[in-house]
């Protein structure tokens, strides 16, 4: 009499600690920290190597990913709004969750909020001064209607963008001899 052995598990393989990008890597580990401290535990110690780096890694990816990733910190320059070229003067500042700059006129500042839908904006506050030149004025106005709309936060490659109702605003990073991961948290 053969005796059956029982059915074989199939282990789908993920990849190693070492195989994932450095941004990718620390991403992770500050969404860890963030659950952590959100479930009220205390922090999890960074896994060098082992299965527990591996299900950490496992867990922690989609959480990343449904988040819309790390935020992208730093000083971004605005280059576009709705596709026509912007004039010179329009800066973000990303710095944690705080949010910060100019349209080229008036001040802004707010918070970034995350949800189901990524990062979107929020408590953004705004001074009113009158700009003294009319393209200035004009393009004060174009952002202020982006930044009222409630606008979804994008960043793709070296571009951060902001959607919604009211437009869409392009930024370039506004020290492009710096890479991406040097501006991250």
């Amino acid at each position: 009499m053969s005796r059956s052995s029982p059915p074989s598990r199939t282990r789908e393989r993920l990849p190693r600690p070492s195989s994932i990008p450095a941004r990718a890597a620390r991403c992770m580990w500050v969404s860890a920290l963030s659950v952590e401290a959100f479930a009220g535990r205390p922090p999890l110690r960074p896994a060098r190597s082992g299965r527990r780096g591996l299900r950490l890694t496992a867990v922690v990816v989609p959480l990343v990913v449904a988040a819309g990733g790390c935020t992208p910190a730093g000083m971004w320059t605005l280059a576009e709004i709705d596709g026509a070229a912007a004039q010179p003067g329009a800066v973000l500042r990303l710095q944690g969750r705080r949010i910060s700059g100019t349209d080229g006129c008036n001040a802004f500042t707010g918070r970034l909020e995350t949800g189901p839908w990524g990062w979107r904006l929020g408590d953004l506050q705004s001074t009113l001064r009158a700009c003294a030149d009319a393209d200035a004025r004009g393009q004060s106005e174009r952002v202020s209607m982006v930044l009222s709309g409630d606008p979804v936060v994008g960043f793709a490659g070296d571009r951060l963008t902001l959607s919604g109702p009211g437009g869409r605003l392009d930024y370039r990073p506004a020290f492009p001899h710096v890479s991406r991961s040097e501006t991250s948290p």
